[in-house]
């Protein structure tokens, strides 16, 4: 009895950072989620629910994340399949670098893109009235630019999982196909939906919570009051009302929507981001010669090149402005690169530590404690940003702190914290799957040759984990570099990060300016993120 006393405490002390991350994660839930139930009444929501305006905001919210949804699928679907399809087209590995970065991609800098594009005095307007002496009649800000800012940011996403459903298509399969003689409809139906259907239907679900809780996008495009979204209106009733029951009773109702989404993605059971591939995989496809065919995968993936690439050229070209060499020097820029920097390093940091925590937890409890379903309760912990929306949680420890201690002595902790906590789902879901790999054999013959503790990382456990683990670290930096929607409601103007300092001159309407502004943070986020994963993450071909 005493024998086996001490052996737990010894576990104990072997998961000790485990146990640390679990407690601070738990504790950090538990404290946002009762802060926000501190104001709730029914009564309130109630009277939520009956007010006119708030019915039109809840309204909006899903009709927007709807029709999001449904024309990121129906374009992503068959631009992955094109994409797919045709494997020696010019640019396609630099679209294909592309649609992998979309993952770290500000939504601000898709945001000017998207403006510069397709805005009133935008390219597409601009040329039109340059040949045609004709120009489309609407404006950017609206519904219309909340769903072009969607469709930029989640349509790569969607294909570049898709192409990787593709990807995992033999080679045997396409000779078997031509050898059957099956028709383009029969190819679709017996081969490539089998293998993309349930990604598709998983994936959809996650774009639509995407949209449903979108902020950067529907607060820069949607244009006033008629559009707009429960997020939005939450941070206006934090910021400009300080109505916090308002926002409380807000937020609950976004959790309550959230939580039953991620119930249904979570019983699909794939992991969303396990990584990404640069190999081009060659292979024979019986329907390549087919002309119609060729003329409809050109077109998708001219949608493509437009959706991505056009946004990102946009960005670059207007960057380099009569303003460059101003903003270059100017004293603001400077700090505000300085501020992002320790926000990034010091989120990303503290993501790495939480995340390999729970995956060495997760890791002991499969292997050596035979305890699987522990594995399942901590994905469901980390992934609490999918039911608990970053601006949620983000109101919910603003509410929780603001009677204790004044939020603008803290501000720069929290937003750390908060970037922690919003990038731990995608860190998790890179580097969970691969630490789970191994076969019992690998860990039995590691025991068996007194491969342990120090040793084991060493020479078995960072070799398999060192792309996904760099790959993950690059992400979360790179994804805290670009952040807007925590520094907004935290900041008080006692420092400025390079996305709010965007921010704040695309309000003022300094356009040229914003541009440039734009344009440093795009080639730093690509610098960053590039440069950490070829750095940590050696030359191995896939993560």
């Amino acid at each position: 009895m005493v024998a086996s006393l001490f052996r737990k405490i010894a576990d104990i002390n072997k998961l000790a950072s485990f146990w640390f991350s679990l407690l601070f994660l738990t504790v950090f839930v538990i404290i946002t989620f009762f802060s926000l139930l501190h104001y709730f009444s029914l009564g309130e929501i109630k009277n939520l629910l009956s007010d006119q305006y708030t019915r039109y905001v809840i309204k909006f919210t899903f009709f927007q994340a709807s029709l999001s949804t449904i024309f990121t699928v129906i374009l992503s679907v068959p631009i992955a399949i094109a994409f797919h399809r045709r494997i020696d087209f010019f640019g396609r590995e630099m679209l294909l670098r592309l649609i992998n970065l979309a993952f770290i991609m500000p939504a601000i800098i898709l945001i000017i893109g998207v403006i510069i594009v397709y805005g009133k005095n935008g390219w597409i307007n601009k040329n039109l009235e340059a040949f045609f002496d004709f120009s489309l009649g609407y404006s950017i800000y609206g519904i219309a630019g909340v769903l072009l800012g969607h469709l930029a940011f989640c349509v790569p996403i969607m294909v570049r999982v898709i192409l990787n459903c593709l990807d995992s298509i033999s080679e045997e399969t396409w000779r078997l196909t031509s050898q059957l003689n099956f028709s383009n409809r029969d190819i679709f139906r017996i081969i490539e939906w089998p293998h993309i259907r349930l990604a598709t239907m998983s994936l959809s679900i996650l774009v639509f919570m995407m949209c449903f809780t979108s902020f950067t996008i529907v607060l820069a495009l949607g244009g006033g009051p008629n559009v707009t979204s429960i997020e939005v209106a939450i941070y206006h009733a934090l910021k400009l009302d300080f109505n916090l029951s308002l926002a409380s009773n807000l937020a609950l109702i976004q959790v309550a929507v959230c939580f039953v989404l991620m119930f249904v993605l979570d019983m699909s059971n794939i992991p969303l981001l396990t990584g990404v591939t640069r190999k081009i995989k060659r292979f024979y496809r019986p329907n390549l010669n087919n002309k119609l065919l060729l003329i409809l995968d050109i077109i998708f993936i001219g949608i493509l090149f437009i959706i991505v690439l056009m946004p990102v050229l946009a960005v670059i070209i207007n960057g380099f402005n009569s303003k460059f060499l101003y903003m270059i020097q100017s004293e603001e820029l400077w700090n505000s690169i300085r501020q992002s920097f320790y926000i990034s390093i010091f989120s990303s940091l503290l993501n790495l530590f939480i995340t390999l925590s729970l995956v060495s937890g997760a890791f002991y409890f499969n292997y050596f404690a035979n305890k699987p379903k522990w594995v399942g309760y901590i994905r469901l912990l980390s992934n609490a940003k999918l039911i608990f929306p970053s601006f949620v949680l983000s109101a919910g420890l603003f509410i929780a702190l603001n009677h204790i201690i004044p939020i603008k002595s803290i501000s720069f902790y929290l937003i750390i914290i908060m970037n922690t906590i919003v990038a731990l789902p995608f860190a998790m879901n890179i580097i969970l799957s691969p630490s789970l790999s191994f076969s019992k054999q690998e860990i039995y013959l590691a025991q068996s040759l007194n491969i342990k503790g120090w040793n084991f990382i060493r020479l078995i456990y960072w070799p398999k984990l060192r792309k996904s683990i760099s790959y993950a670290f690059a992400l979360v930096m790179a994804i805290a570099w670009g952040d807007i929607n925590v520094t907004a409601l935290f900041n008080d103007g006692d420092f400025m990060t390079l996305s709010l300092l965007l921010y704040n001159l695309m309000s003022d309407y300094f356009i040229e300016e914003s541009y440039v502004v734009a344009l440093i943070i795009l080639v730093t986020t690509l610098f960053i993120f590039s440069v950490i994963e070829e750095f940590l993450g050696g030359d191995q071909e896939e993560c």
